[in-house]
């Protein structure tokens, strides 16, 4: 990102003329390790450009946020109308941009064209970029609310799903995403092919590829899963899940493949679309199978699902972080009172904790019905912090692949038997929360998320 500052007179840095190709001509320069710039018109210098790495100052400012990796955009181009994602740009009424850089000029261009929206930017130096608008002021950050988006290279780099006070960059990744796309290479771009790593769950990946193909759509581009890129054997896309092989024409002019996915899932147009699953996702003969399984061990209209984590998400801190869980007495209680006013006669437990599913036998001795599977405790992760990693202290070779299979097979039946059962209860959000209210489709008679219920009531 080029930052606008005050002209300085005591360094000498290369001149560039200001005109509406500045900001292209100063970063084509960055290339060649260039970062600071004079800006000229008419003979007279009138301001400087600081090129700074988006990724350092998300570093600078937020120092205990999880970064995310964010594009340089060394290359876009404003015009090109069909590869900018300016449909996103109405969804709300005042932009405020609390400092004057690259982006905060080009944004407000694209906010003024394409939508009816307000903007604010706090520097009156705005309008040596932009003509007077009868939309565009110059003043401070206004009160926050829901149709407001408030921006800064100060702020942390994170969706404006779930925030007001955004990373500017972050903005300019969700309009500018199809062009990072494009700029990759030299190809006539038909598809892209995704990798996730080694350490990314299944429920994870599914959520995710789920969403990024149907982000890409619109801009027929197909979008494919590069299965041996994850720890997940062969045999799980075959019996299993409904991915797609990789077609006769694919090759490298017309294919991207995109190694760190970190930009595509930050993306707005890829979060928008976190609840797209539905069970196509599943091959028909698995799901034949579950069917049968299911039908065999509970009535699924008289059942309450649940899913607790333990293991891996205390180890590493989820659990009590942003993705927090409530306690398990709190989950008992949930169910004790549902159990008491509802008409249900078993309950169907998920969890791959073995401590967790010991307590609820014991607390429901008659009700809980589980998959058979092989379960940890988090006594186990003395050496290690994720699952993954334990699953290959415990098992090498072919043994290794033999407990995987077997372990992804379990998770799959377990998140499409909660998406049947009459009712969903969970200690906290997760990845699989996230297939499974989709996969249900707004069916249950009760869904409780009791992490966000107890946030609501504090």
């Amino acid at each position: 990102m080029l930052l606008i500052t005050k002209y300085n007179p005591d360094q000498y840095y290369r001149p560039l003329e200001h005109n509406d190709e500045v900001f292209h001509n100063a970063l084509k320069h960055t290339l060649y390790g260039e970062y600071n710039f004079h800006v000229v018109k008419d003979g007279e210098y009138i301001y400087d450009l600081e090129y700074i790495d988006n990724n350092e100052l998300d570093r600078k400012y937020n120092p205990g946020y999880r970064h995310v990796f964010m594009p340089p955009f060394i290359s876009y181009d404003e015009s090109i109308t069909e590869a900018i994602c300016y449909e996103i740009l109405p969804d709300n009424d005042v932009y405020y941009f609390d400092e004057l850089s690259e982006y905060a000029v080009v944004l407000t261009k694209l906010i003024l064209k394409y939508s009816d929206a307000q903007v604010i930017v706090n520097d009156e130096n705005i309008y040596t970029f932009i003509e007077p608008h009868e939309r565009l002021h110059v003043g401070e950050k206004p009160e926050a609310n829901d149709r407001t988006l408030c921006l800064s290279y100060k702020y942390a780099c994170r969706s404006r799903m779930v925030d007001r006070d955004i990373n500017v960059s972050s903005l300019f990744l969700d309009v500018f995403i199809v062009q990072w796309l494009y700029d990759r290479g030299d190809v006539d771009l038909k598809n892209i092919v995704v990798s996730f790593g080694y350490e990314e769950g299944i429920g994870s990946i599914v959520r995710l590829f789920a969403a990024i193909k149907k982000a890409f759509a619109p801009f027929n581009i197909n979008v494919y899963l590069d299965k041996k890129a994850t720890r997940f054997p062969e045999g799980i896309w075959k019996t299993c899940l409904n991915y797609d092989d990789f077609p006769d024409d694919m090759n490298e002019s017309n294919t991207l493949q995109i190694v760190n996915i970190f930009p595509l899932i930050a993306c707005y147009q890829v979060l928008n679309n976190l609840n797209c699953i539905d069970y196509s996702i599943f091959r028909k003969s698995f799901i034949d199978q579950v069917e049968e399984y299911m039908n065999a061990v509970i009535n699924p209209e008289r059942t309450i699902g649940v899913l607790l984590r333990g293991t891996d998400y205390v180890t590493t801190g989820l659990a009590a972080g942003r993705l927090k869980q409530v306690g398990l007495e709190d989950v008992v209680t949930s169910l004790e009172n549902m159990l008491a006013t509802g008409d249900y006669d078993k309950i169907f437990l998920a969890t791959e904790d073995k401590d967790i599913m010991y307590k609820m036998f014991d607390a429901f001795p008659d009700k809980i019905v589980v998959i058979a599977q092989e379960r940890n405790s988090v006594n186990d992760f003395k050496d290690v912090v994720v699952i993954s990693d334990l699953e290959r202290t415990l098992h090498s070779g072919e043994e290794y692949e033999n407990a995987l299979v077997d372990k992804t097979v379990n998770y799959l039946y377990a998140m499409y038997i909660l998406s049947r059962c009459a009712s969903f209860v969970t200690a906290g959000m997760t990845s699989a929360v996230g297939i499974i209210r989709p996969l249900n489709n707004g069916k249950f008679k009760e869904c409780h998320i009791l992490s966000f219920e107890q946030e609501q009531k504090n």
